[in-house]
């Protein structure tokens, strides 16, 4: 993934860089970056492995371990809370993402490559697994702060002074003004921490030496980077010091206000009693939660990570989306801000994609909300406790059984809504059938059923953080939450987190005969045998119908109907 940032910028401006040590510099850096950066080298490194959150996490302790040992860590940030004005972009990337995905599906329908592909996508979950893996830490614990904006922003109002800046992101360029002293040392030139030698970026210093100081530089040029991205430094340096003025003065004063260099003492917009708690959260959730807060219109948005999943099913997040519900209905009803629509950004079709919209549950439907949850995990356990040789604490590769008995639950419940068959009654009947092992970890079925659970505790976590804050912060709930509570505090730590090679090797130490009567005590007889399972497509004529219902609506007139309309593109109802 790349930073957010200005193309072309860092690259035009390196000539102007300087060599000098790292050792000895006071140092803040820019938290997401530093993860994707520490990611790309775990990557190549290990090119024959298969991802996992505890190597990433060990990966982390030693590249911050070695960059220690030279500089003086004064803080890693990270962000909290996206501005609106951010959207555009966050929505271009989730459209790149789901089309690029897409494109690797239909290049290996039949079924999915090693997980060391280089075109599989970027685990889900890298920057709130790390940050809950430093806060584990003690030497890194005090050093990490989430930030109601930007991470760049907060770096730049830090680094006053002889402070340096460790980042990814040539927005940190542009920020102004800042200190002369202060400097921008970007990841690529430190790799894995062992350099001594490093390209210093010090703005001011390279916009005095380009000519353009007075004529509001790098951020003046960093501007006109931005309205022409195939003009040359050369060209638009002429346009600055001739005194062109800008294409448009108010989009100018736009972009500049986007990098003025935050005052870190001036109040924010967001209850203080929030912002001293968003260690508790997730970065995604805390930028829900700090939304609910204000009271600007009756919708929020939530950006869920992308899920690899298998494209010509319905979102993986489907089967989860009573569970987010519940959360959603808990923070929007603390706050009572007007709050009453979730738009949910999951799998996009294009930049041009609405969202999902979910109605958010209004008080008197979350106890009852509360009670099914309740009801299902304590069948489950009651089950459990039951069986033979394993009980509601039984743990498979570091997961209570409970929870990956849930992630069953959630899928029954959300394919027999659907009129659907259930991917985990296919997988584990297939098993039970045939006495072999549960399922081919290259199976996109596997895959899909493995991003369902990613899913399924990605949302059980959201409901555990937002409860835990609003416990915090003195905020009535429901006498039900107490009890969901005591079931959550076994959730595990997202390391824990099972990809689809992991999740076949869990399955195969369940009983899955058991499984499937416990899913028959909860739903009661259920016949799938009339029912059709889209995995039983086939997916190249899947394509084929796709394309030519695509070139028979081009055809027809157009219609004026939302962009999401399922009517206007038959698989847009799998993105929801």
């Amino acid at each position: 993934m790349s930073a957010m940032g200005i193309r072309h910028l860092t690259p035009a401006l390196r000539p102007s860089a300087s060599d000098s040590q790292l050792d000895g510099q006071t140092v803040v850096v820019d938290g997401p970056s530093m993860v994707y950066h520490v990611f790309n080298i775990w990557s190549q490194k290990n090119p024959h492995h298969t991802f996992s959150y505890t190597g990433l996490g060990e990966a982390t302790d030693k590249w911050l371990d070695r960059l220690g040992r030279k500089v003086t860590l004064a803080k890693i940030y990270f962000d909290a809370y996206l501005p609106p004005s951010k959207q555009p972009v966050r929505i271009e990337r989730m459209a790149k993402e789901s089309a690029t995905w897409s494109s690797y599906y239909w290049a290996n329908s039949t079924r999915m490559p090693p997980p060391t592909s280089p075109r599989v996508p970027w685990p889900s979950f890298l920057v709130p697994a790390t940050i809950e893996h430093l806060f584990s830490l003690p030497q890194y614990a005090a050093l990490i702060e989430l930030v109601p904006g930007e991470a760049d922003g907060y770096c730049a109002a830090f680094a006053s002074g002889d402070c340096t800046i460790i980042t990814s992101d040539s927005d940190l360029l542009v920020h102004h003004p800042l200190d002369d002293a202060t400097r921008v040392v970007f990841l690529r030139d430190i790799g894995d921490a062992s350099v001594k030698t490093v390209k210093n970026f010090y703005p001011g210093r390279i916009a005095e030496r380009l000519g353009i100081l007075e004529q509001g530089g790098i951020c003046r040029l960093a501007y006109e980077m931005s309205q022409n991205s195939k003009a040359t430094l050369r060209q638009h340096l002429h346009r600055i010091k001739n005194g062109t003025a800008p294409k448009s003065h108010s989009d100018y004063a736009t972009f500049q206000n986007q990098y003025r260099v935050l005052d870190l003492n001036k109040p924010t917009k967001f209850p203080p009693d929030i912002l001293e708690r968003l260690y508790l959260l997730d970065p995604r959730v805390s930028e829900f939660l700090l939304s609910c807060t204000l009271g600007d219109g009756d919708r929020v948005s939530m950006y869920l990570p992308f899920i690899p999943d298998c494209p010509v099913r319905t979102s993986a997040w489907k089967s989860s989306e009573n569970v987010r519900g519940l959360t959603y209905g808990l923070a929007a009803d603390a706050f009572d801000t007007g709050k009453k629509i979730v738009v949910e950004y999951r799998r996009l079709q294009s930049t041009s994609s609405h969202g999902r919209l979910l109605d958010i549950l209004p008080p008197e439907n979350v106890a009852g909300e509360l009670l099914r949850i309740l009801k299902a995990l304590s069948l489950q356990t009651s089950l459990l406790s039951a069986a033979p040789g394993a009980g509601a604490a039984t743990e498979i590769d570091g997961r209570p059984y409970i929870w990956d008995l849930f992630c069953v639950y959630s899928d029954y419940a959300s394919a027999i809504s659907m009129d659907q068959t259930p991917i985990s009654y296919t997988l584990l009947n297939k098993a039970a059938i045939t006495s072999a092992d549960p399922v081919d970890a290259s199976s996109w079925d596997l895959v899909h059923f493995a991003a369902q659970c990613q899913a399924v505790y990605y949302s059980l976590r959201m409901v555990k953080q937002i409860l835990t804050i609003l416990s915090e912060t003195g905020h009535e709930t429901p006498g039900l939450c107490r009890e969901l509570m005591l079931f959550l505090q076994d959730l595990p730590p997202l390391k824990h987190m099972a990809s689809p090679a992991e999740l076949a090797g869990s399955m195969s130490k369940w009983n899955g005969q058991d499984v499937l009567s416990s899913m028959s005590a909860l739903f009661g007889p259920q016949d799938f045998s009339n029912v059709e399972d889209i995995a039983n497509r086939d997916p190249k004529s899947e394509r084929m119908v796709k394309q030519k219902k695509k070139k028979k609506n081009k055809q027809k007139p157009q219609s004026s109907a939302p962009a999401n309309s399922l009517m206007g593109n038959p698989f847009a109802a799998l993105a929801q």
